[in-house]
């Protein structure tokens, strides 16, 4: 889905694409070696919009976001899609990875410029 001229993180059977896995049989016990900065990346950017609490997949009795929706200008995700790489290792749509990974430190320093620059 476009949003805009975003594009939509879409990262599994019950999230958008009958094509690929279901959420069950992506569940690691091993971290992507990015996991950090992966995380930072995908917590730290500005929240489009909020529809509610949202329930797990995985733990349907267990909240795993409230439904913010992320972006950096030029994808958005939503903090369901943060949760799950966080609690179950979910790994990340290999072309927004390698976004996250060539963007990261520009978008990082862009966060503390502007932090900085409001509390002047």
């Amino acid at each position: 889905m476009t949003w805009f001229h975003l594009t939509e993180v879409v990262y599994s059977q019950e999230y958008g694409d009958p094509t690929l896995p279901k959420l069950a049989d992506m569940v690691s016990d091993t971290p992507d070696p990015n996991k950090d900065i992966i995380l930072d990346y995908l917590s730290e950017h500005c929240i489009a919009g909020c529809v509610g609490i949202v329930s797990d997949v995985l733990k349907p009795d267990e909240v795993i976001g409230c439904g913010h929706i992320y972006s950096d200008d030029k994808y958005f995700w939503d903090d369901r899609f943060t949760n799950y790489v966080r609690n179950y290792n979910l790994p990340v749509p290999s072309e927004f990875r390698t976004h996250i990974l060539e963007n990261y430190k520009s978008r990082k320093l862009r966060h503390v410029k502007h932090r900085l620059l409001k509390s002047i």
